[in-house]
């Protein structure tokens, strides 16, 4: 049985559709624990609703039920994936969003499908969800057969080009700190003397970074600092700051580390 769901949609917060959701749940399951992760992921954008799950789902207790419902823009499924990955349970769309969760890690979803003849916009409530909640137990084994056919994104890892270490922005947070998908075990394995990073618009004589620092505090208000955040990817931030912005920095920006 479920003790704890956790939601993240782009429903946003003006209108109702959070509370439809929450009112159904809880209606259904009274003793279940519900946690808002966000609802303000930008529409339709599937990578930053896996970018803030897969940070974060691990504080919470194992056993734990993480329900996504973000469309995509490119892939038009209305079928849902159910599955368990490190001790956790996720219910989300099929439309590449568990890819870009678990790396393309080792999954065995069970699908609860949406039949075409259904006419409901909100497919979640009206159709998933009491499904799910109609089982017995609240497993994917509850559901059938692994299904081995769904859709799948290829996450973007850093590389190692001769004496360059390439990445990109992943991610820019609400204080426009910039998150590369460059980590700190990739980055120690290859870096292990001087270096520097070129930042979009270094080339035009704008900012490189020399030294990586615990916290974006060690640098004087203005400055622009490189540091590994809580979950160990490498952060662009401005003490004070806008850095996304200063920088023109955007998702898929390139990021290179040259190695001196």
């Amino acid at each position: 049985m479920i003790d704890y769901l956790t939601l993240t949609t782009d429903y946003g917060l003006n209108d109702p559709y959070p509370a439809m959701l929450r009112g159904s749940i809880l209606t259904a399951r009274p003793s279940v624990q519900l946690i808002d992760i966000t609802h303000s992921i930008s529409k339709f954008n599937i990578r930053e609703a896996a970018y803030v799950l897969k940070n974060c789902y691990s504080f919470y207790p194992t056993g734990s039920l993480h329900l996504v419902d973000v469309s995509s823009s490119q892939i038009n499924s209305r079928d849902f994936l159910f599955f368990a990955h490190n001790s956790h349970f996720f219910l989300l769309p099929d439309n590449g969003i568990c890819s870009l969760l678990t790396d393309n890690a080792f999954i065995e979803p069970r699908r609860i499908e949406v039949p075409i003849t259904h006419k409901g916009g909100f497919d979640l409530l009206t159709h998933v969800l009491p499904q799910l909640l109609a089982s017995k137990n609240q497993l994917p084994e509850d559901f059938g057969p692994v299904d081995e056919h769904y859709a799948m994104f290829t996450p973007t890892f850093p590389s190692l080009q001769g004496n360059r270490l390439m990445g990109r922005v992943q991610y820019i947070d609400s204080y426009r700190n910039v998150i590369t998908n460059i980590d700190r075990a990739f980055f120690e394995r290859h870096v292990k003397r001087d270096y520097i990073i070129y930042l979009k618009r270094s080339h035009k004589g704008g900012d490189t970074i020399t030294q990586i620092v615990h916290h974006f505090g060690e640098v004087d208000p203005g400055d622009i600092a490189g540091f590994f955040g809580q979950n160990d990817f490498l952060q662009i931030a401005m003490h004070g700051g806008n850095a996304a912005d200063l920088l023109g920095l955007r998702i898929d920006d390139a990021i290179m580390i040259e190695i001196l």
